[in-house]
């Protein structure tokens, strides 16, 4: 497994924003968030890939 440490500046009304998020989403982090999300973009990707699509980005052109 390998392991991706991120760091984001931020201003802190958009931190407050995506804490505030999380709490709302039922999330008890940020990180845990943000992992969610990754994970479900990579799960789109690995899809649309199986689609012959080139990326998600590509579908948005067409």
């Amino acid at each position: 497994m390998k392991v991706i440490e991120l760091k984001v500046k931020m201003p802190d009304e958009y931190f407050e924003l995506l804490q505030s998020v999380a709490n709302d989403g039922g999330f008890n982090s940020i990180n845990e968030l943000i992992v969610d999300k990754i994970a479900h973009f990579i799960k789109l990707e690995k899809y649309y890939k199986e689609l012959d699509k080139k990326d998600i980005l590509s579908l948005i052109k067409t």
